[in-house]
């Protein structure tokens, strides 16, 4: 990802997503559906350590709204 161009389009289901948003799209599924499954098994809110590191992808998570 590193060498590609940020702006690069990429096949997806609806229209082409570019490089940056597609990357960062699979990053968000990635950390929701993880947490799916600490919700589904029942564990504690820090059973997910907070960080830094995905602070954007949660931050867009909780401020989408879906239908």
């Amino acid at each position: 990802v590193a060498e590609k161009d940020a702006s690069t389009r990429l096949p997806w289901y609806g229209p082409p997503m570019s490089l940056r948003s597609f990357t960062t799209a699979r990053l968000m599924e990635t950390w929701a559906h993880g947490q799916d499954v600490v919700d589904g098994l029942g564990l504690p809110i820090d059973a997910r350590p907070v960080t830094d590191r995905l602070r954007h992808i949660a931050f867009s998570c909780l401020t989408i709204v879906h239908d």
